[in-house]
C-alpha cells in the first residue's frame, strides 16, 4: 500500500472496530386449524410496517399453548440486529378470534406481504 511503501503506516488510523450486532429472541406459532393458518398484521409503522407475520407467543396469551410442538429456530439478520425465532406448531379444532390475528386460508397465504424470515418459517413449518 501507498502508506506502506512511504514508510507512513504508524501515523495512519486502524480501522475502527465493528460494535457486535445485538441479538433478539422471538418466539412464533405457527397456528393451524384444517385448511387455514393464524397471521397477524404489523402495524402500520417501524419495522416492516403493515406486512403479515405469525404471531408471536406473548400474542396468543389468551389460547392454550401447551399443546405446541417446538419443531426448531429461524435466524434471519437485519441490517442492525440479528433475529432468532424459535418455531412452535401446533393445531385446533376451531378458528377461534385471536385479537389482532387473522385466519388465513393457505392458498392465500401467499397473496400476503410476508417478510423473509416469516416465508422462512413458513417454509420449515407447513407443508
Amino acid at each position: 500500500c501507498l502508506a506502506y511503501a512511504n514508510g507512513t503506516q504508524p501515523e495512519r488510523p486502524a480501522p475502527k472496530q465493528k460494535k457486535p450486532i445485538p441479538v433478539r429472541e422471538f418466539t412464533t406459532v405457527v397456528l393451524k386449524c384444517e385448511s387455514s393458518v393464524l397471521m397477524r398484521q404489523r402495524p402500520l409503522r417501524g419495522l416492516l410496517a403493515g406486512m403479515w407475520e405469525f404471531p408471536e407467543l406473548q400474542h396468543l396469551s389468551l389460547l392454550d399453548t401447551s399443546h405446541l410442538e417446538d419443531i426448531g429456530m429461524v435466524t434471519h439478520v437485519f441490517s442492525h440486529f440479528r433475529a432468532n425465532y424459535r418455531v412452535l406448531t401446533g393445531t385446533t379444532d376451531s378458528a377461534t378470534a385471536v385479537r389482532e390475528s387473522t385466519w388465513v386460508t393457505l392458498p392465500n397465504l401467499p397473496l400476503l406481504a410476508i417478510p423473509m424470515a416469516q416465508q422462512r418459517i413458513a417454509r420449515l413449518a407447513l407443508p
